[in-house]
């Protein structure tokens, strides 16, 4: 599913608001979270968090993201009939499973809606539905799609487990490399604004996604968030290998500013290792590749985690 937009914007202002709260977090979290994002295997008594479903379209296949509560996600697919294969695609940190559960314990049943009715529908595309389990241990639909439709809860009630359970499912597996080591292979920075703060999302080589935050000039604390498989990382290096260095020009070019807004700008690992501009956001207005090349997927990704983060 494709269908949840980046809104860097909404979203940075969203973590630099949630800032003061993430200070408090210490050292032995996030030792903690180390020890357990490196760990390979569901533990027997872990049980599954969140997950999605996506089947059918034109030709037959099946995709299945689950998250389960040792923090392990794991993708299972099948295309066109063939035997299914499952692959763990990352180990999310304590600090991340902690916000999937508390954000979905209050959700109750509600039925999704398309986001825009006046949408039209178009035929043999899969249908998705991203569900959570709540604290009596139902399963909730928190979002998804079908027939090329965005569907939405009904209470819009906000999930982000949706965001971020959607933007690990939409990277493909990679299983060769073809472009130099980085140390930071992907990036999300956001800063300035009335309040001055700084936060980044960074994935780095060896697949740890971390998150740092600054309150009002106070020293940066940084929590580990997940470690991505190789696969995904191998994936997200070789989407990114194709894009060069170019400037970040309006998406918009009629767009009206806005004042004491902070700005984010999302950067990738280029084939060299050297970071180069995907998107990001400048008083309120989109920004976009002057040369209109686009990896969506990976922005979606620094998204999903970001959408955690501000929740925490």
């Amino acid at each position: 599913m494709k269908h949840l937009s980046l809104r860097l914007q909404s979203l940075s202002l969203a973590l630099l608001a949630a800032s003061a709260s993430t200070l408090s977090v210490g050292c032995a979290a996030d030792a903690q979270a180390d020890t357990d994002a490196t760990e390979s295997d569901v533990s027997s008594s872990a049980r599954v968090v969140a997950k999605l479903e996506s089947s059918g379209g034109f030709v037959p296949n099946y995709l299945a993201l689950e998250v389960f509560s040792d923090g392990t996600v794991t993708r299972v697919q099948s295309f066109n009939r063939a035997p299914e294969t499952r692959d763990q695609v990352a180990r999310l940190a304590p600090e991340t499973v902690k916000v999937l559960v508390t954000s979905s314990a209050a959700l109750a049943d509600s039925p999704l809606v398309a986001s825009d009715p006046s949408a039209p529908p178009c035929l043999d595309a899969p249908s998705t539905t991203i569900r959570v389990r709540n604290a009596s241990g139902a399963f909730v639909a928190v979002a998804g799609s079908s027939s090329c439709r965005e569907l939405v809860r009904a209470d819009h009630a906000y999930s982000p487990a949706a965001v971020l359970i959607d933007s690990l499912a939409s990277i493909g597996l990679d299983e060769t490399t073809t472009t130099a080591a980085a140390p930071v292979i992907a990036e999300l920075t956001s800063g300035g604004g009335f309040i001055l703060s700084k936060m980044s999302i960074v994935i780095k080589a060896d697949g740890t996604v971390t998150e740092s935050t600054s309150f009002n000039r106070a020293p940066a604390t940084t929590t580990k968030l997940a470690r991505l498989s190789p696969a995904l990382v191998r994936a997200i290096r070789n989407g990114a290998s194709r894009l060069t260095a170019t400037e970040l020009v309006q998406a918009d070019p009629s767009s009206v500013g806005c004042f004491d807004a902070p700005g984010t700008t999302v950067r990738v690992a280029d084939a060299s290792g050297a970071l180069v501009n995907l998107v990001g956001s400048s008083r309120c207005i989109e920004l976009v590749r002057a040369d209109g090349q686009q990896f969506s997927a990976v922005a979606e990704l620094l998204n999903g985690f970001a959408a955690v983060a501000s929740q925490r």
